[in-house]
């Protein structure tokens, strides 16, 4: 993974941003994906929570499509990289 600015990453095939506080969006080919996040502190650090429960479907230009759940496994494996490649230690909340 290669970190593109602030709040970009881009891994072989798939882009990962980080728009605001709130929100990772995972995106390949025509495809997109958006989960939930929230920052908390933890020895004085922020320590970023992901909640995989708010990942359920790919959003595409044909409407959303069901996401499997290895599909759903390997997406919040590459955003949970993507931002310790950013420096945002993070935790995923099942």
């Amino acid at each position: 993974m290669r970190r593109l600015d602030n709040e970009t990453v881009q891994g072989l095939g798939f882009k990962i941003a980080v728009p605001d506080i709130h929100t990772v969006v995972y995106s390949e080919e025509c495809r997109r994906a958006q989960v939930e996040m929230e920052g908390g502190m933890s020895e004085g650090k922020v320590d970023w929570l992901v909640y995989a429960t708010t990942l359920s479907a790919w959003e595409s230009n044909d409407g959303p499509q069901t996401m499997t759940k290895e599909e759903r496994n390997t997406v919040l494996k590459r955003i949970s990289a993507a931002l310790t490649v950013l420096d945002m230690p993070n935790r995923i909340a099942w």
